[in-house]
């Protein structure tokens, strides 16, 4: 799956770039800015895809996409300074921890924020410790554009 974590102190939500299937693998986009809050997506990438469009349309209740089979989305907000989680089973919940994550990477990311580390290095932390997380991290703070390391950035990369 992924890693994605948040900072609604800081206002910055990071996430690796990394995905892969059993014979490829490659970089995408997971953090999406949509009216100006941060939405983050961790499942399959055509699932992902499918709430991102659910998402644009305003979210209606009742009318999310399907998952099947053993698919799973879990969506990340941070609108100001609130952490919001979407699941198909509990629906929008506000977090009440400022410094939170999800995906498979989700509880190293939150001891590594436990232990004192920024954003950066919980997501950094989690891809070292979760099989399923992988690639460059990447942070992206409200109202601002995503920052990437010049050295780390790919030519190729796809975004969902």
């Amino acid at each position: 799956m992924t890693t994605i974590a948040v900072n609604a102190h800081t206002g910055e939500m990071a996430y690796d770039d990394g995905w892969s299937d059993e014979d490829v693998r490659g970089a995408m986009k997971k953090v999406f800015r949509i009216d100006g809050d941060l939405y983050g997506f961790a499942g399959t990438v055509g699932m992902m895809r499918k709430f991102r469009e659910w998402v644009k349309d305003g979210m209606a209740e009742g009318e999310s996409p399907k998952l099947r089979g053993e698919d799973n989305v879990i969506i990340m907000v941070l609108r100001g300074k609130k952490v919001y989680t979407w699941t198909e089973t509990d629906g929008l919940c506000e977090e009440e921890n400022k410094l939170f994550a999800i995906g498979t990477g989700a509880c190293a990311a939150r001891g590594a924020f436990l232990a004192g580390a920024s954003i950066r290095k919980a997501v950094d932390i989690a891809c070292q410790i979760d099989a399923q997380s992988s690639g460059r991290t990447r942070v992206m703070k409200l109202n601002m554009k995503p920052k990437v390391n010049r050295a780390q950035r790919a030519p190729n990369e796809e975004t969902i």
